[in-house]
């Protein structure tokens, strides 16, 4: 407003002057505004970088957690993994085991009981046809349980000894022996019957 009045009343010099001090404080106001707000941008931008970067370290120390927690799972999935395999395996040479001592008693009783029928064979052909006819029906009994014994052996899984369906194949042997082992019993029992009445 200063410069109008000087140039209006003539003093171009002090108009020029004034001029001048006007654009310097002009200039100074503005580039000191600019600084402020550069101060205050840079200022924003350093505080979004920190943020930034809290951000990348708390998602770095979740994920660092997270691959921590995934190996002590590995780790703990893998004990548990060898666990189970060397319970399996124990389970498996505790079957075979058993199925070993079975299959060993079964041959002695087999042996025994061969024995036995050699015996009672030399004296059912003294004995005539009753003995014949009680031979044949017993025959037929021990048959049975003998055909599911070697049907059920057929069925067992030797390459997989952990397979499920051994168990039951081993439970039917079981059966089959129990009722073959009856069968040959009232065998006996009868021999010695007849053997007492003739």
């Amino acid at each position: 407003m200063m410069t109008v009045a000087y140039a209006a009343s003539g003093q171009y010099k002090k108009a020029y002057e004034t001029f001048s001090g006007d654009v310097k404080i002009k200039d100074s106001i503005y580039s000191f505004q600019n600084k402020m707000e550069i101060a205050r941008l840079e200022t924003k931008h350093e505080t979004e970088l920190k943020n930034k970067d809290l951000a990348i370290r708390d998602k770095q120390g979740k994920i660092n957690k997270l691959t921590v927690d995934v190996k002590r799972s590995e780790r703990i999935i893998y004990i548990i993994s060898i666990a189970l395999l060397l319970l399996l395996v124990s389970l498996a040479l505790r079957w075979l085991y058993v199925f070993r001592r079975s299959n060993s008693r079964l041959r002695k009783e087999k042996s025994d009981h061969l024995s036995l029928i050699q015996k009672q064979s030399e004296n059912i052909h003294s004995q005539g046809e009753m003995l014949d006819e009680i031979a044949t029906l017993h025959a037929h009994s021990v048959r049975q349980p003998v055909a599911s014994i070697l049907g059920l052996t057929g069925l067992f899984n030797n390459k997989n000894l952990a397979d499920p369906t051994n168990k039951e194949i081993i439970d039917g042997i079981t059966t089959m022996a129990h009722e073959l082992d009856y069968v040959i019993k009232d065998i006996v029992r009868k021999e010695n019957e007849i053997r007492k009445n003739s």
